[in-house]
Protein backbone atom coordinates (compact mmCIF):
# COMPACT_ATOMS: atom_id res chain seq x y z
CA UNK A 1 0.00 0.00 0.00
CA UNK A 2 1.12 3.79 -0.94
CA UNK A 3 4.22 4.81 -2.76
CA UNK A 4 8.14 4.05 -1.25
CA UNK A 5 11.22 6.43 -1.17
CA UNK A 6 15.04 4.00 -1.38
CA UNK A 7 18.27 5.31 -1.38
CA UNK A 8 21.24 3.80 -2.90
CA UNK A 9 23.55 3.03 -0.03
CA UNK A 10 20.68 3.32 2.83
CA UNK A 11 19.30 1.24 5.38
CA UNK A 12 16.17 3.34 5.53
CA UNK A 13 13.14 3.41 3.41
CA UNK A 14 9.59 5.93 3.93
CA UNK A 15 6.83 5.57 2.57
CA UNK A 16 3.93 7.65 1.69
CA UNK A 17 0.33 6.30 2.31
CA UNK A 18 1.98 3.03 3.60
CA UNK A 19 1.20 0.45 5.92
CA UNK A 20 4.26 -1.01 7.41
CA UNK A 21 3.08 -1.84 10.73
CA UNK A 22 0.65 -4.21 9.34
CA UNK A 23 1.66 -5.22 5.79
CA UNK A 24 5.95 -6.03 6.80
CA UNK A 25 7.03 -8.63 9.04
CA UNK A 26 10.80 -8.63 10.00
CA UNK A 27 11.93 -11.69 8.50
CA UNK A 28 9.87 -9.99 4.73
CA UNK A 29 12.24 -9.04 1.95
CA UNK A 30 11.36 -6.30 -0.05
CA UNK A 31 12.60 -4.05 -3.63
CA UNK A 32 11.12 -1.65 -5.64
CA UNK A 33 9.16 -3.43 -8.18
CA UNK A 34 11.35 -2.27 -11.34
CA UNK A 35 14.52 -3.55 -9.57
CA UNK A 36 15.78 -7.40 -10.42
CA UNK A 37 14.92 -9.98 -7.66
CA UNK A 38 18.91 -10.14 -6.97
CA UNK A 39 18.12 -6.72 -4.84
CA UNK A 40 15.60 -7.80 -2.49
CA UNK A 41 17.19 -6.94 0.78
CA UNK A 42 15.81 -8.46 4.36
CA UNK A 43 13.67 -5.73 6.68
CA UNK A 44 15.54 -5.70 10.19
CA UNK A 45 12.95 -3.41 12.04
CA UNK A 46 9.75 -1.70 11.18
CA UNK A 47 9.63 1.54 12.85
CA UNK A 48 6.23 3.06 11.81
CA UNK A 49 3.95 2.60 9.21
CA UNK A 50 6.04 5.18 7.19
CA UNK A 51 9.82 4.42 7.88
CA UNK A 52 11.55 1.11 8.24
CA UNK A 53 15.17 -0.26 8.85
CA UNK A 54 16.92 -2.88 6.26
CA UNK A 55 18.99 -5.37 7.14
CA UNK A 56 21.87 -4.32 4.18
CA UNK A 57 22.40 -0.91 2.64
CA UNK A 58 20.63 -1.01 -0.68
CA UNK A 59 21.79 -2.08 -3.44
CA UNK A 60 19.28 -0.75 -5.97
CA UNK A 61 18.76 2.96 -7.55
CA UNK A 62 17.83 5.88 -5.35
CA UNK A 63 14.01 6.74 -6.32
CA UNK A 64 11.03 8.48 -4.58
CA UNK A 65 7.40 7.54 -4.91
CA UNK A 66 8.31 3.83 -6.47
CA UNK A 67 5.83 0.76 -5.99
CA UNK A 68 7.42 -2.03 -4.56
CA UNK A 69 6.99 -5.58 -3.75
CA UNK A 70 7.93 -7.74 -0.76
CA UNK A 71 8.08 -11.51 -0.24
CA UNK A 72 8.32 -14.04 2.68
CA UNK A 73 11.58 -15.61 0.07
CA UNK A 74 14.05 -14.52 -1.95
CA UNK A 75 13.48 -15.54 -5.65
CA UNK A 76 16.67 -16.56 -7.43
CA UNK A 77 15.37 -17.61 -11.30
CA UNK A 78 18.10 -18.93 -13.11
CA UNK A 79 16.80 -20.47 -16.72
CA UNK A 80 13.71 -21.40 -14.85
CA UNK A 81 10.77 -20.09 -13.34
CA UNK A 82 8.94 -19.69 -9.76
CA UNK A 83 4.52 -19.07 -10.38
CA UNK A 84 2.54 -19.24 -7.63
CA UNK A 85 -1.21 -20.35 -8.03
CA UNK A 86 -4.01 -22.01 -6.07
CA UNK A 87 -1.85 -21.48 -2.91
CA UNK A 88 1.00 -23.63 -4.29
CA UNK A 89 4.44 -22.62 -5.67
CA UNK A 90 6.07 -24.20 -8.29
CA UNK A 91 9.59 -24.31 -8.99
CA UNK A 92 10.24 -25.39 -12.53
CA UNK A 93 13.90 -26.48 -13.61
CA UNK A 94 15.45 -24.40 -16.14
CA UNK A 95 17.60 -25.43 -19.14
CA UNK A 96 20.45 -28.16 -19.11
CA UNK A 97 23.70 -26.82 -17.79
CA UNK A 98 22.24 -23.51 -16.71
CA UNK A 99 22.06 -21.89 -13.29
CA UNK A 100 19.70 -23.48 -10.63
CA UNK A 101 15.99 -21.95 -10.10
CA UNK A 102 15.33 -21.72 -6.19
CA UNK A 103 13.86 -19.69 -3.72
CA UNK A 104 15.41 -19.02 -0.09
CA UNK A 105 14.96 -18.06 3.12
CA UNK A 106 16.97 -17.13 6.04
CA UNK A 107 17.37 -19.66 8.54
CA UNK A 108 19.17 -19.82 11.94
CA UNK A 109 21.22 -22.28 13.72
CA UNK A 110 20.22 -25.56 15.68
CA UNK A 111 17.89 -26.26 17.23
CA UNK A 112 15.44 -26.02 14.02
CA UNK A 113 13.32 -28.02 11.84
CA UNK A 114 11.92 -27.39 8.52
CA UNK A 115 8.62 -29.02 7.14
CA UNK A 116 7.49 -28.93 3.34
CA UNK A 117 4.59 -30.77 1.63
CA UNK A 118 6.00 -31.19 -1.87
CA UNK A 119 5.66 -33.01 -4.91
CA UNK A 120 7.82 -33.31 -8.06
CA UNK A 121 6.36 -33.83 -11.59
CA UNK A 122 9.24 -36.08 -12.76
CA UNK A 123 12.51 -37.35 -11.90
CA UNK A 124 15.24 -36.87 -14.54
CA UNK A 125 18.48 -38.16 -15.11
CA UNK A 126 20.99 -35.19 -13.87
CA UNK A 127 18.47 -32.93 -12.58
CA UNK A 128 18.51 -32.85 -8.70
CA UNK A 129 15.30 -30.83 -6.51
CA UNK A 130 16.83 -29.71 -3.19
CA UNK A 131 14.75 -29.54 -0.20
CA UNK A 132 16.02 -28.26 3.32
CA UNK A 133 19.37 -26.44 4.98
CA UNK A 134 22.47 -25.20 3.19
CA UNK A 135 25.23 -22.66 4.39
CA UNK A 136 25.29 -21.67 0.34
CA UNK A 137 23.46 -22.73 -3.04
CA UNK A 138 26.70 -24.05 -4.25
CA UNK A 139 30.01 -24.60 -3.08
CA UNK A 140 28.46 -25.20 0.22
CA UNK A 141 30.46 -26.66 3.35
CA UNK A 142 27.06 -26.90 5.33
CA UNK A 143 23.89 -29.12 4.73
CA UNK A 144 20.77 -30.63 5.71
CA UNK A 145 18.97 -31.84 3.03
CA UNK A 146 16.70 -34.14 1.13
CA UNK A 147 17.99 -34.67 -1.95
CA UNK A 148 15.90 -35.80 -5.32
CA UNK A 149 18.44 -37.21 -8.25
CA UNK A 150 17.98 -40.14 -10.46
CA UNK A 151 15.07 -41.64 -12.04
CA UNK A 152 13.17 -43.33 -9.48
CA UNK A 153 10.41 -42.22 -7.80
CA UNK A 154 10.33 -44.26 -4.89
CA UNK A 155 13.21 -43.04 -3.64
CA UNK A 156 15.36 -40.11 -2.47
CA UNK A 157 18.51 -39.14 -0.32
CA UNK A 158 19.43 -37.85 2.83
CA UNK A 159 22.52 -35.81 3.04
CA UNK A 160 24.24 -33.84 5.71
CA UNK A 161 27.40 -32.20 5.48
CA UNK A 162 30.27 -30.68 7.76
CA UNK A 163 32.67 -29.08 5.84
CA UNK A 164 33.85 -28.99 2.25
CA UNK A 165 35.64 -31.96 2.59
CA UNK A 166 34.28 -35.00 0.87
CA UNK A 167 34.78 -37.07 3.81
CA UNK A 168 32.97 -34.85 5.97
CA UNK A 169 29.47 -35.69 4.09
CA UNK A 170 26.63 -38.26 5.01
CA UNK A 171 24.24 -39.87 2.34
CA UNK A 172 21.49 -41.95 3.14
CA UNK A 173 19.49 -43.33 0.24
CA UNK A 174 15.85 -44.50 1.42
CA UNK A 175 12.49 -45.93 -0.18
CA UNK A 176 9.88 -43.77 0.94
CA UNK A 177 7.62 -45.32 3.16
CA UNK A 178 4.12 -46.98 2.40
CA UNK A 179 4.97 -46.94 -1.07
CA UNK A 180 4.53 -43.24 -1.34
CA UNK A 181 5.98 -41.67 -5.02
CA UNK A 182 7.58 -38.26 -5.09
CA UNK A 183 5.19 -38.04 -7.96
CA UNK A 184 2.45 -37.12 -5.40
CA UNK A 185 2.69 -34.80 -2.45
CA UNK A 186 4.38 -36.04 1.11
CA UNK A 187 5.46 -34.46 4.04
CA UNK A 188 8.98 -33.92 4.16
CA UNK A 189 10.78 -33.27 7.72
CA UNK A 190 14.30 -32.23 9.06
CA UNK A 191 14.66 -31.94 12.74
CA UNK A 192 18.27 -30.78 13.34
CA UNK A 193 19.60 -30.99 17.15
CA UNK A 194 22.77 -30.34 18.61
CA UNK A 195 24.23 -33.66 18.27
CA UNK A 196 21.49 -35.16 15.45
CA UNK A 197 19.69 -34.63 12.64
CA UNK A 198 16.92 -36.35 12.38
CA UNK A 199 14.91 -36.85 8.61
CA UNK A 200 10.52 -37.89 8.39
CA UNK A 201 8.29 -38.50 5.53
CA UNK A 202 4.96 -38.62 6.42
CA UNK A 203 6.53 -38.44 10.11
CA UNK A 204 8.20 -41.71 9.69
CA UNK A 205 11.49 -41.67 10.20
CA UNK A 206 13.87 -42.72 7.38
CA UNK A 207 17.10 -41.65 8.63
CA UNK A 208 18.94 -40.65 11.55
CA UNK A 209 22.97 -38.28 10.76
CA UNK A 210 24.94 -37.84 13.97
CA UNK A 211 27.99 -38.57 12.85
CA UNK A 212 28.86 -35.18 9.76
CA UNK A 213 26.35 -32.90 10.74
CA UNK A 214 26.95 -29.25 10.94
CA UNK A 215 27.68 -28.15 14.27
CA UNK A 216 25.76 -26.08 17.04
CA UNK A 217 26.77 -22.20 15.65
CA UNK A 218 26.96 -23.32 11.99
CA UNK A 219 23.77 -20.74 10.27
CA UNK A 220 22.29 -22.36 7.58
CA UNK A 221 19.40 -20.89 5.23
CA UNK A 222 16.33 -22.54 3.63
CA UNK A 223 16.28 -23.80 0.26
CA UNK A 224 13.67 -25.08 -2.22
CA UNK A 225 14.51 -25.78 -5.84
CA UNK A 226 16.31 -27.47 -8.99
CA UNK A 227 19.36 -27.28 -11.25
CA UNK A 228 19.77 -28.73 -14.65
CA UNK A 229 23.17 -30.24 -15.09
CA UNK A 230 22.77 -32.09 -18.37
CA UNK A 231 19.36 -34.09 -17.67
CA UNK A 232 18.01 -33.00 -20.91
CA UNK A 233 15.25 -30.07 -21.43
CA UNK A 234 14.00 -28.54 -18.09
CA UNK A 235 10.68 -28.50 -17.17
CA UNK A 236 10.20 -30.72 -13.95
CA UNK A 237 8.53 -28.73 -11.82
CA UNK A 238 8.73 -28.56 -7.97
CA UNK A 239 5.47 -27.74 -6.47
CA UNK A 240 5.08 -26.75 -2.53
CA UNK A 241 1.87 -26.40 -0.91
CA UNK A 242 3.46 -25.02 2.24
CA UNK A 243 6.76 -24.99 3.81
CA UNK A 244 7.07 -24.38 7.37
CA UNK A 245 10.10 -23.37 9.41
CA UNK A 246 10.86 -23.48 13.00
CA UNK A 247 13.97 -22.21 14.73
CA UNK A 248 13.95 -23.57 18.67
CA UNK A 249 15.96 -20.82 21.46
CA UNK A 250 17.63 -23.32 23.66
CA UNK A 251 19.54 -22.12 26.80
CA UNK A 252 22.56 -24.17 27.93
CA UNK A 253 23.65 -24.09 31.54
Amino acid sequence: TGTLNFTAGSKVVTGTGTLFTSELSTDAYIKKTTDADTLFVQVLQIISDTQLLLADNYAGTTATGQTANFSSWIRVLGSGTVAVATSVVSITAGNPGTSATYIQKQGDYGPMSFIAYASISQRVANQNVILGFRDLWSGQALRAEFNFSGTVNTQAQCITQSSTAAADTQTTTFTLPGGATTAIAQKYTIDIADEKVVFLVNDTVVATHALHIPGPYDIMDLFMGSINSGGGAGGTILAVDFAQYKDYDRVNI
